[in-house]
């Protein structure tokens, strides 16, 4: 198989993913997220409705894998997923998830999601690296340079969050 794969072997791939996610069992897990991973990088748009419909899965890493295809690999940031990010971002009951949600909303530079990271930023001090990303993702909607960012981020991993973060706090 080349890779990325080309348009037939995505459509295979897809029609794949649909059998698999038919038995759902943990044996054929990985193999999901491996097909999510290779259609986002083949560009399959077609996969698109299922990824969003993939936003709602019981299982965490099939979400996460579904997040990061429409966002980290495609940038969609149309209605339907942008509700969806917000409402995982604030509600979802696995970190990970939760972190790749926050992150994207940074990413596709949504707006309406600062109130929510400033939210999750001051008061929710047991997860430090939920903080940190709503921090991040905050200061990239606000327009700061990429490099700024990547060197806080850095920090972050340094020095202690609280400490950095009150550097900034006037700005967010």
């Amino acid at each position: 198989m080349t890779y990325p794969p080309d348009h037939a072997e995505s459509q295979r791939l897809f029609e794949e993913l649909k059998r698999l996610d038919e038995k759902a069992g943990d044996e054929q897990a990985a193999t999901e997220y491996e097909i999510i991973h290779d259609l986002a990088e083949a560009h399959f748009y077609e996969a698109k409705p299922y990824f969003v419909a993939g936003l709602n899965n019981p299982d965490p890493d099939y979400r996460w894998h579904c997040i990061s295809a429409l966002v980290t690999h495609w940038r969609v940031a149309d209605e339907e997923v942008v509700s969806r990010l917000l409402d995982i971002a604030e509600n979802d009951t696995d970190i990970t998830v939760r972190d790749i949600a926050l992150a994207s909303l940074g990413t596709l530079k949504v707006q309406e999601a600062l109130p929510l990271l400033k939210r999750i930023v001051q008061d929710e001090p047991a997860d430090q690296d939920l903080q940190k990303t709503a921090y991040l993702a905050r200061l990239e909607i606000l327009g700061h340079p990429p490099e700024e960012i990547e060197a806080l981020w850095k920090s972050f991993h340094m020095a202690d969050f609280r400490n950095q973060r009150e550097k900034h706090d006037d700005e967010v």
